[in-house]
């Protein structure tokens, strides 16, 4: 938690150093409901403009994401993605803004869950890094945002497999722990609001 808040601190202690700048937008926060992505399902981000030129973009946010009920192992979780964006105007040869944008980040995932498999009963905590590809449009005269990426999340632990198999007494399934890296390739919708 601590960490938490020595990032929104940092986020909105640099409003200052962009209150000086060129008046491309007058808005620098979003509010963004986002599903699938690196939060789950289903997670709500707070992102701050950091800095913005005729046809570049970068940006932080922090937010919290949720997973339902899947299985023994996954309990559902909730989750903390962190993010660092930067986008390219797609507009090069105007100065001005055009909203589209080609978005690229890159972030930290820090994962809470719940499971009752045994051996592995309770809450744990794990982190992970992703990446984010992908298109992001403002509409201009408005507010909203919409965005659709590409995330692939990146994990050094697996964690526990389930694995069914049948014996002379009939089915059994164990749960090992599974060692490695592992890609994930999941995809982001979200919209947003400008304020």
């Amino acid at each position: 938690m601590k960490f938490l808040g020595v990032l929104f601190a940092c986020l909105f202690l640099s409003a200052g150093s962009i209150a000086q700048s060129d008046a491309t937008s007058r808005f620098y926060n979003n509010i963004q409901i986002e599903a699938l992505g690196a939060g789950g399902f289903l997670s709500v981000k707070y992102e701050r403009l950091h800095h913005r030129t005729s046809w570049i973009r970068s940006s932080l946010s922090a937010g919290i994401g949720f997973i339902p009920k899947k299985d023994d192992f996954w309990k559902g979780y909730v989750n903390v993605p962190l993010e660092y964006n930067l986008g390219l105007d797609l507009n090069f040869n105007s100065d001005k803004i055009s909203g589209h944008y080609l978005e690229g980040g890159m972030g930290w995932l820090r994962l809470k869950f719940e499971t009752q498999v045994p051996g592995f009963t309770g809450r744990q905590w794990r982190s992970m890094g992703f990446l984010r590809l992908g298109y992001r449009y403002d509409l201009p005269g408005t507010r909203l945002t919409a965005r659709v990426s590409y995330n692939p999340v990146f994990s050094t632990v697996v964690g526990p497999i389930k694995e069914e198999y049948r014996t002379g007494y009939g089915p059994s399934t164990i749960y090992r722990e599974v060692h490695g890296t592992q890609v994930t390739n999941w995809a982001a919708f979200s919209v947003g609001f400008k304020f």
